[in-house]
């Protein structure tokens, strides 16, 4: 089914307002009149439907941040935006695993310590239909994977750490495959930590591996390993566990804490007062239809910090506009968005 980006959007004003339209302002604005700071410009209500919104669950208020001083504009996410990522992105997953090699992994277990190197993925396979991402009222989304298959080949080391095995040492290197009885679930949590950075968090990973072949080589003991192929699978599937857990912390939030939510703004004397737009973001809630993530939503200068708009944005409601379900983005905004950057 053909998807569409149909936004939503609101601009909030005083309830006593007039009512005024975008072309309005426009017009205005071309006759030398802009609304300045203070100024009343209406409600302006844009929506492809006007359907009753179902009851949802209140927005959790905005955590204080160095980086978000008021909450100008509200942005909803819906289902339709999961099912658009869901359909790229499995795509771009196996073109980025396959070949994929691995970080060392040291771990012990059952008396021994191993190590396990050159860990490489090679063809793996996913329908899009077996990879799903829904929401988690209160926690983020929930992430459901099944029916993976692939090749593994590492290499590895091996050795005794007790006192009853510490005279087994043995190394090697194996091939296994991945059967399509695997299948992975993971709840994807979203926040932002105390510095007004997004962070993304794992939590309730669980996993079924499916080993469908096991050969190990260079070592006496290959026969003896791969019959304890049913011991392995349970440790292989822990670490398996342990690295996605550890993923947000090592690869993800690190690359989060350099985005900057700052763009620049291609009007006005941007090399003097280094205009900006910033989308910095203040908080991020989810229920059981939706994501939604309120951002500052202020144009203001870099340079100079004295030069700020003086008043403080109109609540924003905690509905969505009309028809939002219909949709992959809706937008809520205060008239404090325009008027900062007037």
């Amino acid at each position: 089914m053909a998807r569409r980006l149909a936004v939503s959007c609101v601009v909030l004003v005083a309830l006593a307002a007039p009512a005024a339209s975008l072309g309005d302002v426009a017009e205005a604005c071309a006759a030398g009149d802009c609304p300045t700071p203070g100024d009343d410009v209406g409600m302006l209500q844009v929506s492809h439907k006007a359907v009753q919104a179902p009851a949802i669950q209140p927005i959790a208020r905005m955590a204080k941040t160095p980086l978000c001083r008021a909450v100008g504009a509200r942005a909803w996410l819906t289902q339709h935006t999961l099912d658009l990522i869901d359909d790229n992105l499995v795509p771009m997953l196996l073109a980025q695993f396959d070949e994929a090699v691995f970080p060392p992994i040291r771990n012990s277990s059952y008396g021994f310590s191993f190590e396990i190197r050159n860990l490489t993925l090679r063809n793996p396979t996913l329908a899009p239909e077996d990879f799903q991402l829904s929401f988690v009222e209160g926690i983020g989304l929930r992430l459901e994977i099944k029916s993976i298959t692939a090749d593994v080949s590492f290499s590895y080391k091996a050795a005794g750490d007790s006192w009853w095995n510490n005279f087994v040492s043995t190394s090697g290197s194996a091939d296994l495959s991945i059967g399509p009885g695997t299948s992975l679930g993971a709840g994807l949590g979203a926040s932002i930590n105390a510095m007004g950075r997004p962070e993304v968090s794992v939590v309730d990973v669980g996993m079924s591996l499916e080993v469908t072949k096991l050969h190990v080589h260079g070592t006496v003991l290959s026969s003896l390993i791969e019959a304890l192929k049913f011991a392995i699978v349970p440790i292989a599937q822990r670490l398996i566990e342990n690295m996605i857990l550890a993923l947000p912390a090592d690869r993800i939030n690190p690359i989060l804490e350099k985005l900057s939510f700052q763009l620049p703004l291609p009007f006005g004397n941007t090399e003097d007062l280094g205009l900006v737009a910033d989308f910095s973001v203040c908080s991020i809630t989810t229920g059981s239809d939706y994501l939604a993530v309120d951002v500052v939503g202020e144009a203001r200068s870099q340079t100079n910090p004295f030069l700020v708009y003086p008043l403080q944005p109109l609540p924003i409601p905690d509905m969505p506009p009309q028809g939002w379900k219909e949709d992959m983005l809706s937008l809520t905004m205060t008239k404090w968005t325009i008027n900062s950057g007037l």
